[in-house]
């Protein structure tokens, strides 16, 4: 597994500005959406070739590049290209991790989610569900308090204190949560192995909607304004929009 840099010739916007990308997808709607411009001739700035292959996705926090690998080792590449952070989880992981306020959260195959300090390299918390992690969380307010939201594969939808791991909520699904969960005013959007996308209202973890697709949903929803696109195993896309937490139409 390696990582590759490039830089542009001309234009120094592009440096402009926060290049954070804490979070799958880059925002809590995961939404992928950015403003930021490439260089129109981007020249290969620095690669950094890793131990073991990695299905996660990097993220990147005040110029450092985060991931793990298979195998559960966290790496941190520095703006150089040069290693800047090492922690070794000593399990396997597939999921994305996640970073807020010096803390990198990061789910695994062995069903526990794990808060990391990058300051202290040392674990904060650990949490335990009954089946593996594959998605990343998300960060939303509950109770007037900072929490992550994430599935497992025992069907549940968790919500924990960001701060030290207590479980504030929980939402039992009909199977498998393989995808993410997507932030959308006031609400979580995600789908799940049951072919069921369903909207959790984050004051009281109360479901507010849900719609049957054609197929097992394994992936994340994506939300821009008032719309969902989510894509189910058969293959089809769909959009929904959304109002005051319903699902008032959708289309294939």
């Amino acid at each position: 597994m390696a990582f590759t840099a490039c830089r542009g010739n001309s234009d120094a916007s592009v440096y402009s500005g926060t290049m954070d990308w804490k979070l799958f997808r880059g925002d809590p709607s995961l939404s992928g959406y950015t403003d930021k411009n490439l260089p129109n001739n981007p020249i290969l700035k620095w690669t950094y070739k890793g131990e073991n292959r990695t299905v996660s996705s990097p993220i990147v926090d005040n110029g450092t590049t985060y991931w793990c690998d298979k195998r559960g080792r966290v790496r941190g590449v520095d703006i150089r290209g040069e290693l800047a952070f090492e922690y070794d989880l000593q399990t396997a992981v597939e999921a994305t991790p996640m970073i807020y306020d010096s803390t990198l959260y990061i789910g695994r195959i062995d069903g526990f989610m794990t808060a990391i300090s990058l300051a202290r390299k040392d674990t904060v918390w650990n949490y335990e569900t009954m089946g593996q992690i594959s998605a990343s969380p998300n960060l939303m307010k509950f109770g007037g308090r900072k929490a992550i939201v994430f599935g497992s594969y025992d069907n549940i939808l968790y919500c924990l204190n960001a701060e030290n791991g207590e479980e504030l909520s929980q939402f039992e699904s009909g199977y498998y949560l393989n995808g993410a969960a997507a932030l959308w005013n006031g609400h979580v959007i995600f789908g799940g192995c049951d072919a069921c996308v369903r909207i959790i209202d984050c004051k009281t973890g109360i479901q507010t909607d849900s719609l049957i697709l054609d197929a097992y949903v394994p992936a994340s929803p994506a939300v821009m304004g008032d719309y969902c696109y989510i894509g189910d195993y058969s293959g089809n896309i769909y959009k929904l929009m959304l109002e005051n937490g319903k699902i008032i139409r959708h289309k294939k």
